[in-house]
């Protein structure tokens, strides 16, 4: 579920902006959203992000709540950054620390016209065989980029109808949304997760694909933000609700 659910995730807090000096405007989004499995809380998810002219910095958390505490902790934390050239995300740097409870990992990737370079990746499960090279990846973007790109405020045509290809440091994922539907004033677009490579073959074996329906409503300013995700997990079904 950590994999799957980072697409969403996010750190309320501060670090290190790469967005350019004190002249230049700057948009900032800060959002939290509870997790829940069959309809039980297990977790909370904030974003916290900065715009200034083409480039972006953000920071993302997850940790357990509820339920999830009585049985196992975990925790999500990350930062990226990067450039944003039209409706496309280009990262400069990212890195995540995870503890699913069982395992911890930590991740650091740099990036050079966009390709991936993996500097620190430490994780006690192995990859899948086929995971592929880091300069084979500059059509990806890391999981962190992929959750801003998806919960920043978007107009009807930018929301929905495309595809967000993630590289974690040695798994390749995308997440699929298919074209807006309108529907009692809000956005739906309908979707899936999918496992591409580096996953071992017994997670391939169980899931591969998992759907996904992504809901947006407008702003006050004419724009349209996700207020809720439901998706299917190995442990059920998800929904990610904005608070």
């Amino acid at each position: 579920m950590m994999r799957t659910t980072v697409f969403v995730l996010a750190l309320l807090g501060s670090f290190p902006s790469l967005v350019g000096g004190a002249a230049l405007a700057q948009t900032r989004l800060e959002v939290t959203y509870a997790l829940r499995i069959s309809g039980i809380l297990v977790g909370g998810l904030s974003l916290s992000s900065v715009e200034a002219g083409r480039s972006y910095s953000v920071a993302g958390l997850i940790t357990s709540k509820g339920a999830a505490r009585v049985f196992r902790d975990f925790s999500y934390r990350g930062r990226a950054q990067g450039q944003i050239s039209g409706t496309a995300f280009v990262p400069r740097a990212y890195e995540e620390v995870v503890d699913t409870g069982r395992r911890q990992s930590e991740t650091e990737i740099t990036y050079s016209g966009g390709v991936p370079q993996v500097l620190r990746y430490t994780s006690e499960r192995v990859a899948g065989a086929d995971s592929p090279p880091a300069a084979t990846q500059g059509d990806a973007v890391d999981p962190l980029t992929a959750s801003f790109a998806l919960l920043r405020p978007g107009t009807a045509e930018e929301v929905c109808n495309r595809v967000l290809v993630l590289f974690d440091g040695r798994r390749r994922s995308h997440f699929a949304l298919n074209p807006p539907q309108r529907q009692n004033g809000r956005i739906i677009c309908t979707g899936e997760y999918r496992r591409i490579a580096g996953f071992r073959p017994d997670e391939v074996a169980r899931h591969r694909a998992f759907p996904l329906t992504a809901a947006f409503t407008q702003t006050p300013d004419g724009l349209w933000q996700a207020s809720e995700i439901a998706l299917r997990t190995i442990y059920g079904p998800a929904t990610i609700t904005r608070n």
